[in-house]
């Protein structure tokens, strides 16, 4: 692991972001907030998108080539799963692989269960998430005794992912409206955002669901732990130094949405990541 005889060179390298579209950015942005000396580093995983029907074999696989082939490129000082699938699946194996510390996204399973005024929680997720045990373990732990229900809203992924910039915002409020409604129904007053592409329709969530449900997503924990974990190795910049890329994997061109979403997120275009 890092010591400090080298932190000086370690403290001059980026902050890589991972996830397998674009569901991570607005993690980023928020991080970016907090720690404006830090150079950030944006991987989404074209290739292998959606993680969210892939067996836990295969998003393991995925993950760990992403990691292996942007590490050679950009050669992070610590490294981001800003995606709940790929956090709640491949977590600890890439930490016993890969000698860099990781921060990942799980669920605000904890935070959500505390805010809640009726005991009746939403987790919006991926299929693979809704049914993994890890999620199970945090209901278990910090919402026994609440009524929590978990939505596999794997459309909406796909929505955000390649439809985004597409549809009017009318369009998605009608999407939201019709995917939340038996959250609506049900009087869910917490809904928590299981995945980090819903992030990217904040703004249209909020207006969909209404004053009196709360909204919980794990933005704060996350910039909170890669500042925690920066300072214990002695590896926080002061001054930022070159530019924020943005890369996807494989070997052709990057869609036009591509450019649009790094652009929105104030990232330079840097291309592909090949994983052969």
């Amino acid at each position: 692991m890092i010591t400090d005889n080298n932190s000086m060179e370690y403290r001059k390298r980026p902050v890589l972001f991972f996830d397998s579209g674009v569901g991570g950015l607005p993690y980023l942005l928020h991080a970016r907030k907090q720690l404006p000396g830090e150079r950030f580093v944006y991987l989404a995983d074209r290739v292998n998108f959606p993680y969210g029907e892939k067996t836990v074999p295969e998003i393991r696989n995925a993950v760990f080539r992403s990691i292996e082939r942007i590490n050679r490129v950009e050669k992070p000082k610590l490294i981001v799963i800003a995606c709940n699938t790929a956090s709640v699946v491949a977590l600890s194996d890439l930490r016993s692989k890969f000698n860099l510390p990781f921060v990942g996204v799980v669920p605000a399973v904890k935070p959500a269960a505390d805010f809640s005024d009726n005991g009746k929680l939403a987790v919006l997720a991926t299929l693979r998430t809704t049914e993994d045990i890890y999620l199970k373990k945090l209901i278990d732990d910090f919402a026994a005794g609440k009524e929590v229900k978990r939505f596999a809203e794997g459309n909406l992924v796909q929505f955000v992912e390649k439809k985004f910039f597409d549809t009017s915002k009318q369009e998605k409020l009608d999407l939201l409206s019709s995917t939340l409604h038996e959250v609506k129904k049900n009087k869910y007053n917490t809904v928590v955002l299981g995945c980090t592409h819903f992030l990217l329709m904040e703004e249209e969530l909020r207006e969909v669901l209404g004053e009196k449900i709360r909204i919980v997503d794990s933005r704060d924990g996350v910039t909170n732990q890669i500042k925690r974990m920066l300072e214990s190795y002695n590896l926080i910049s002061k001054s930022k130094t070159g530019e924020d890329n943005f890369y996807v994997t494989g070997n052709d061109p990057p869609e036009k949405r591509y450019k649009l979403f790094a652009e929105k997120f104030g990232l330079i275009p840097a291309g592909t990541v090949s994983l052969v």
